[in-house]
């Protein structure tokens, strides 16, 4: 395991594993049938997730008509078993993925993302498209973690938001310390 972007009392970052990820575009009356047809329990609710099983596939409904597949790096899906979706198309070469643990996760992703994140408001199993700074990401609320994806060439970006919102974080713990 790679050594974690930040690892303080109360907050761990570290890169997500490579994932498979296809995004799938169909009507909503369709879904279950192509969730059948693909293997995949597609949620019904938009902006929720259903949790993988084992080494299976996480399903995050983004909009009326759109999903976001995540699977193990080595996974693939079969376009040609989702005939009744307008499109299934990989991008997993596109993203890149942290998962941040910990009691300041949330405090700590309020740096550079405007949405509530308490757990009332975005509880496990919730997801989004939302913005982190100025880069356009999928968040997701895992039992555990949060989840984040972005595209890969804001990675630098990204990456120095995280580690001066953490220096941040350590400075106000310190000051509330005194």
């Amino acid at each position: 395991m790679a050594d974690p972007i930040v690892s303080v009392p109360g907050l761990r970052i570290e890169r997500a594993p490579r994932t498979a990820q296809y995004v799938l575009h169909c009507d909503e009356d369709d879904a279950p049938r192509v969730g059948e047809r693909i293997g995949i329990a597609l949620p019904s609710s938009i902006l929720t997730s259903n949790p993988a099983e084992g080494d299976g596939w996480r399903a995050l409904r983004l909009g009326p008509d759109e999903w976001l597949l995540i699977g193990q790096a080595d996974a693939t899906l079969d376009s040609n078993s989702a005939q009744d979706a307008h499109s299934l198309v990989d991008i997993g070469s596109r993203n890149l993925g942290l998962n941040l643990s910990g009691t300041s996760a949330a405090e700590l992703l309020a740096a550079g993302c405007p949405l509530d994140l308490c757990d009332d408001v975005f509880p496990a199993g919730s997801c989004t498209r939302t913005l982190f700074g100025k880069v356009q990401i999928v968040l997701e609320r895992g039992p555990k973690c949060f989840r984040m994806q972005y595209p890969r060439s804001f990675d630098g970006y990204v990456i120095e938001l995280i580690q001066t919102a953490a220096l941040d974080l350590r400075a106000e713990a310190r000051v509330r310390e005194k």
